[in-house]
């Protein structure tokens, strides 16, 4: 049961089925199963490889069948993808023992009967590794990088060619876990300097503290004594932007998990209030939990709807934090599960993001600025929503300097973007 690669292949199993986000699968293993710190990496990395890569290997594994591969029982299926993965990516594994272990996980199921289909299949694409590189430099980008053909567009005419290119570049790799340091009861040096004196691998980079992919942050030292909170670069620079100041009034209209009320704390050196509130009530509870790990006080929560009136806060917020529901294709490389989405998925957002914004900005008194951000790269979901907005209510004007879209090819591991709103 603490074998790596059966872990990873129930794993995956539970994914295709659908039965649950790949996220949440791979933590509910990791706490439940005893590894080492190398499983777990082999792990995660085993069960992210195949779902980053799932129209790259189905490509290759196509003309080694007889059928398409989705008439195949999903056990095969699966056992496949998991096995191609480790012979084309996995350098450090020998071929034979990658054939050798995928047939064993078949004789785990009921699926026996295809052992020789496995066995066979994986042996022929081991022997065909330098044809196969050929065929996979040669193949359309939506291939190559396993991006669904309409993402690949959207980019292309939203943002060019060779940005695009970038793009897809930069979401396959393996994005590093960003931890914001809490000024309240640290400092950047002194966590960095305790993390290396536990033989911690990680970078300072202003604020923040960067570490390798894999790590479990609620593991780290210093979790539990709220010395960090995990936060991606762009959205913290996204707080930093907006510059709320101590003795302010921060309102957070879509605050859950909390990342950004977290930031504006810390701006605000925990002196005087952030109201956080949230469409789901039942997500309001992990930003409480966290503000007393980060000895934050001046935090309050509330379910809401965003797009429904804020009743007396309206006109008394100095700053407001808009960071609103999206298609999430800036973090497709924390979260793989985005590639399966329908273009039809997304089309109603900037509607409702509009209806946030439009709703948001009452709450800023005269000279309030408000932060409208998403974690996405689609224009649709983010300066048209905010340039509508503009062109509607002349007593708004944009930041200057803004807006601003991050790439994960820059100094965000993100596709993020930021435009801030100025009450005259």
């Amino acid at each position: 049961m603490n074998n790596p690669r059966y872990l990873a292949f129930q794993s995956l199993l539970r994914c295709e089925s659908g039965s649950r986000y790949s996220n949440l699968e791979i933590n509910a293993v990791l706490d439940k199963n005893p590894l080492t710190q190398a499983d777990k990496g082999l792990y995660t990395a085993l069960v992210y490889s195949v779902l980053e890569r799932e129209m790259l290997l189905d490509y290759l594994l196509k003309d080694y069948l007889k059928m398409p591969i989705e008439r195949l029982d999903r056990e095969v299926r699966v056992a496949l993808r998991l096995g191609v993965v480790q012979l084309y990516f996995f350098d450090k594994l020998p071929d034979h023992a990658v054939c050798d272990e995928t047939v064993e996980l078949i004789k785990s199921t009921k699926k026996r009967s295809a052992t020789g289909l496995v066995n066979a299949v994986l042996r022929s694409l081991a022997r065909d590794k330098g044809k196969n590189t050929e065929k996979i430099a040669a193949a359309p980008l939506n291939i190559r990088y396993s991006m669904p053909e309409w993402i690949v567009d959207l980019w292309m005419k939203d943002y060019g060619e060779e940005r695009a290119l970038a793009i897809l570049e930069g979401f396959s790799k393996k994005p590093p876990l960003t931890l914001r340091v809490n000024t309240l009861k640290t400092t950047p040096e002194e966590l960095y300097r305790a993390f290396k004196d536990k033989n911690i691998q990680c970078e300072v980079n202003g604020d923040m503290i960067v570490l390798d992919t894999g790590v479990d942050p609620e593991r780290l030292y210093g979790f539990d004594e709220g010395l960090f909170f995990v936060q991606g670069t762009a959205s913290a620079l996204a707080v930093k932007s907006l510059a709320p100041t101590p003795e302010s009034v921060v309102v957070d209209t879509c605050a859950c998990p909390g990342g950004k009320s977290f930031a504006a704390a810390l701006s605000l050196e925990n002196k005087g209030k952030i109201y956080s509130f949230d469409l789901h009530k039942s997500k309001l509870g992990l930003i409480e939990k966290g503000a007393e790990r980060l000895g934050i006080s001046i935090i309050e929560v509330e379910p809401h709807d965003a797009r429904e009136s804020f009743g007396k806060l309206e006109g008394r917020a100095d700053y407001v934090i808009c960071d609103v529901p999206c298609s999430g294709l800036g973090v497709i490389s924390k979260k793989p599960d985005i590639r399966s989405k329908k273009r039809e998925d997304i089309e109603r957002l900037p509607e409702i993001q509009y209806a946030i914004l439009e709703n948001s900005v009452r709450l800023l008194k005269n000279g309030g600025r408000l932060l409208y951000s998403t974690c996405t790269l689609n224009k649709e979901e983010n300066e048209r929503v905010t340039d509508r907005l503009l062109k509607a209510y002349p007593e708004l004007e944009r930041a200057k300097g803004y807006p601003v879209t991050y790439f994960p090819d820059g100094e965000s591991e993100d596709g993020f973007f930021t435009d801030i709103i100025v009450r005259k």
